[in-house]
C-alpha cells in the first residue's frame, strides 16, 4: 500500500495482450511514414522527435516538436509545443498511439537515457536511425528498465 512505483508493468500483458501470441503491431500510413522521415532529415546532426496519433495501434497524424536539448544523442521535447501537439489530439478526436525520436549516430534500440526518462508506459516508441543503407525505423514498448520490440506495418 505505501509503494510509490504503483505502475505495474507485465510485457506478456503490454506485448501479447494477455496470453495471445501476435506481437502488437503499429500500422503507419505512408504519407505517415513520410513525414516523420522528412523530420528527422531536417534535424540532422541532433536527435528529431515528435509524436503520434490515431486510433488503437492505427496512426492518422504526425505531430513534429522540437527538441529543446538541440542535441545529437538526446532529445526532450519542447513543452509548449507538446501541449500544442496534446490538444491538436484532443480537438482531432485522437489518442497518443506514438512517440518518435532518431538516433542520428546511435543505436537501432532505446538507450539508456531512452529506458531511464521514458515516462509514457503503454505507449510506443519509434526509433529511426541511421545506417550504412540508409534509415531504418523500429517499434519498442518501454517499460521499468527494459524494452521489447514490437511490430511495425507500412501502408
Amino acid at each position: 500500500m505505501g509503494r510509490t512505483d504503483s505502475i505495474i508493468c507485465d510485457f506478456n500483458e503490454l506485448i501479447f495482450g494477455g496470453g495471445g501470441i501476435m506481437l502488437p503491431t503499429l500500422v503507419i500510413p505512408s504519407a505517415c511514414y513520410h513525414r516523420m522521415l522528412k523530420h528527422i532529415q531536417a534535424c540532422i546532426p541532433e536527435e528529431a522527435c515528435g509524436i503520434l496519433g490515431g486510433k488503437g495501434m492505427n496512426v492518422e497524424l504526425v505531430i513534429p516538436v522540437t527538441n529543446r536539448e538541440h542535441s545529437p544523442v538526446r532529445f526532450y521535447m519542447e513543452p509548449l509545443e507538446l501541449l500544442h501537439a496534446l490538444e491538436t489530439l484532443e480537438s482531432e478526436q485522437l489518442e497518443m498511439n506514438g512517440i518518435f525520436h532518431s538516433h542520428p549516430t546511435g543505436p537501432q534500440i532505446p538507450s539508456e537515457t531512452d529506458i531511464k526518462e521514458f515516462l509514457y508506459t503503454g505507449i510506443p516508441t519509434l526509433i529511426w536511425s541511421y545506417t550504412d543503407t540508409g534509415w531504418v525505423l523500429r517499434a519498442f514498448q518501454i517499460c521499468k528498465g527494459n524494452y521489447e520490440e514490437i511490430g511495425l506495418y507500412l501502408e
